[in-house]
């Protein structure tokens, strides 16, 4: 399948499109960007919207986000994040989980938004 929306960043790896994946239930693109040699804190995972800045964008959002989850989802399955960049998310999972457990008003919010749908979790 190809992208619905130009995307223009060379460094970004197109990981799929469909068109009820995200929050916003419309065409949504998904992309992983990360130089090589760069500190995994500069990764990132994007679930594009639409052309003009309709996105959402960061490692920090994956596990509140849709969209940015189901791009984390293909960027697993297709084996495109290296390690250090697992290990990087993996913690920021873990410090997502702590804060739920702390935060409870935005855990029951973020279980709201997530209603029906399965969170992707890398182990």
């Amino acid at each position: 399948m190809a992208p619905f929306h130009q995307h223009d960043c060379d460094n970004c790896f197109y990981l799929g499109s469909d068109e009820e994946g995200s929050e916003e239930k419309v065409k949504t693109d998904y992309y992983f960007c990360h130089r090589q040699g760069e500190h995994p804190c500069l990764a990132t995972l994007i679930a594009r919207y639409g052309e003009y800045g309709d996105y959402s964008s960061g490692i920090d959002f994956i596990m509140s986000s849709i969209g940015l989850n189901k791009s984390l989802k293909l960027a697993v399955e297709q084996n495109v994040l290296p390690d250090d960049v697992k290990l990087y998310i993996k913690k920021k999972q873990d410090d997502w989980f702590d804060y739920c457990k702390h935060d409870l008003s935005y855990a029951e919010g973020i279980a709201k938004r997530w209603e029906g749908r399965e969170r992707f979790i890398i182990k």
